[in-house]
């Protein structure tokens, strides 16, 4: 087991406009690394991080990864549109797992035609609005995973954040 913390921070207009590609072009530099040398891939995003690896791995159709786990996921929902219908039903990815804080105000907030005009979300978060338009052969590998009292960070906190570890790596 082997994990890498890419970014842990960032603020969504300088994400979204001035660093994405940056970001995007890191990730694959590493996935692209660890995948040549033999590691079973699961990504794990928070936020934004979530639109980095979709972003990323769109331009990696070759690459093999066995989950995601995306965490308040400031990325497209809808399934056909961000591209997991095709690698989940082409069994180029294991299962995603998608955690949503019901008091997550930011992602309220991104799903608004303000966001989207002035930081180019879509509409539709997936740690807002959930997994959309999922193909019925791969439901069962599409898990959605909610917390009524959590926020946007909730899942990083405290004694939340062993219970997120836990429900990540199934300990």
């Amino acid at each position: 087991l082997f994990a890498e913390k890419v970014e842990y921070f960032s603020f969504p207009t300088f994400d979204r406009l001035l660093r994405h590609k940056r970001r995007i072009r890191l990730l694959k530099s590493r996935l692209g690394h660890y995948w040549n040398n033999g590691f079973e891939i699961h990504l794990i995003g928070h936020s934004n991080g979530c639109k980095v690896i979709l972003d990323a791995i769109r331009q990696l159709p070759e690459l093999s990864i066995k989950r995601l786990d995306l965490i308040c996921a400031a990325c497209e929902g809808d399934f056909e549109r961000n591209g997991l219908n095709e690698r989940l039903t082409k069994g180029m990815l294991g299962s995603v797992h998608y955690y949503v804080g019901k008091r997550d105000w930011p992602l309220f907030f991104a799903d608004t035609f303000t966001a989207w005009l002035l930081f180019g979300y879509g509409r539709r978060p997936l740690g807002r609005c959930g997994a959309l338009n999922v193909d019925e052969s791969i439901i069962p590998l599409v898990v959605r995973h909610d917390r009524d009292d959590l926020g946007h960070g909730g899942f990083f906190r405290g004694i939340e954040f062993e219970r997120t570890m836990e429900m990540i790596l199934g300990a």
